[in-house]
């Protein structure tokens, strides 16, 4: 999708692969209730900001959560959605409380992708399988966050009778470059 965020694949793993995010701009929202978080940025995106811009509704919905040092304790959650390519006009949000705009990418992010309901036990799981490779190939975290981004799609059934939507999901952890493991 062309109003996806941009990236590149440093990197394949065998259970990830590493890819550097280019520059996006984004809206912003912090949440305790999914549902309400997603709201504020569809209206953001749908001309609840000061100027009545819309944005087209792009893929994934990225959620982050931000934990405690050294723990898996959540302290802290944002859900995020990308502007589209090229938007260089941000106007500022009706509701700044609710939802924000920002710049984002030029990380490097290891991934791991899986389908189906992202539980917070499944997405747990794949955070702890992610950051096991990430440190068993030397890579060190960057920070105490980690993100699920969750987009659907249509796919074919396997009976052909009708699509059903399937949940394409991706766990990210970010990681300070190194330099042998990019060149490997």
């Amino acid at each position: 999708d062309a109003d996806s965020p941009p990236y590149q694949v440093a990197a394949r793993k065998d259970l990830y692969e590493l890819r550097i995010y280019g520059g996006h701009y984004v809206c912003r929202a912090p949440y305790n209730n999914r549902e309400k978080g997603l709201a504020a940025l569809m209206s953001y995106i749908e001309g609840g900001n000061e100027e009545s811009k819309t944005f087209p509704a792009t893929q994934p919905l990225i959620m982050r959560y931000e934990c405690a040092p050294g723990t898996e304790d959540v302290v802290g959650k944002t859900m995020e959605l990308s502007l589209g390519a090229g938007v260089a006009d941000l106007p500022a949000s009706a509701e700044p409380e609710a939802v924000g705009v920002a710049a984002a990418g030029g990380d490097l992010v290891a991934v791991v992708g899986f389908e189906g309901v992202a539980t917070p036990e499944l997405a747990g799981e794949y955070r702890r399988l992610l950051t096991a490779a990430i440190r068993s190939d030397g890579l060190e975290l960057a920070e105490s966050r980690c993100d699920l981004a969750s987009s659907a799609c249509e796919c074919s059934s396997s009976d052909r009778k009708k699509p059903t939507l399937r949940n394409h999901n991706i766990t990210t952890q970010r990681c300070r470059p190194a330099p042998s493991l990019l060149t490997r």
